[in-house]
């Protein structure tokens, strides 16, 4: 199945509308079957990884998180991927390399500043 960008848009929509009313599972159902249709989207890797965090599975946030970052590495919308990342490792007692995240973010951030 194969769809337009405006239907993985619309999708997208629907599984912000239901992380913003508590309806975790239903979002990440919808996020895990837009990763199945087009595994190489940096932005349904990056809802994974909110969704994942917010649920409490770090390992699986780490992982969605540091997918998304290898899909665009250099794109502007991924800046918060490094906290993403620096949380789950935090969550993971890897402190050191929730740091070193932290660190990127700010790097990020500073070179991605258009103010």
């Amino acid at each position: 199945m194969e769809l337009t960008r405006d239907e993985r848009d619309v999708l997208q929509v629907m599984g912000y509308v239901y992380l913003r009313n508590g309806k975790d599972e239903k979002a990440l159902a919808l996020f895990e079957g837009l990763e199945a249709i087009d595994p190489g989207d940096a932005h349904t890797e990056r809802s994974l990884a909110y969704v994942h965090l917010r649920a409490g599975r770090a390992e699986e946030a780490l992982a969605a998180a540091q997918k998304a970052l290898a899909i665009a590495p250099k794109a502007p919308e991924n800046w918060t991927m490094h906290l993403v990342r620096s949380r789950a490792l935090l969550a993971l007692d890897r402190s050191d390399e929730s740091r070193a995240a932290a660190a990127a973010f700010l790097t990020f951030r500073r070179e991605h500043d258009n103010g």
